[in-house]
């Protein structure tokens, strides 16, 4: 006699994600504008891929500059790109800082008169302060 076969059942599908959305911005009244300051600068280090993908020394860099821009940190964005260089080993055999990082950012300020504040404030800026 055959036998009766199983019947089949449904094969179940995956439950769909919900579909991220973009955040919205947050909207400008009438005749407002947004301003921001925009700079980069050239820093040696060691390892130039590790340091831009090092979220520490990122944050760092954000920090310093929404310090003198006298702005949240989350209203600081920076890029970070490895530009190359070659290690060189010192007369001691330490490492020396020798590959190029260029850190490009942009703080998001009030209005033009903090613009122009700000950037003289970031002028003064050394080398000491964006390595500390």
């Amino acid at each position: 006699s055959p036998t009766p076969s199983p019947t089949p059942s449904p094969t179940p599908s995956p439950t769909p994600s919900p579909t991220p959305s973009p955040t919205p911005s947050p909207t400008l009244a009438p005749g407002q504008d947004q301003h921001y300051v925009t700079g980069g600068f050239r820093m040696k280090v060691e390892k130039a891929t590790d340091f831009c993908a090092d979220t520490t020394a990122i944050g760092g860099v954000r920090n310093v500059v929404a310090t003198k821009a006298k702005v949240q940190s989350s209203k600081v964005n920076v890029d970070c790109k490895a530009s190359g260089g070659q290690r060189r080993l010192s007369s001691d055999g330490r490492r020396l800082a020798d590959e190029d990082v260029d850190l490009d950012f942009e703080a998001e300020v009030v209005d033009e008169a903090a613009a122009t504040s700000i950037i003289a404030e970031l002028a003064t800026v050394d080398a000491t302060t964006w390595e500390s």
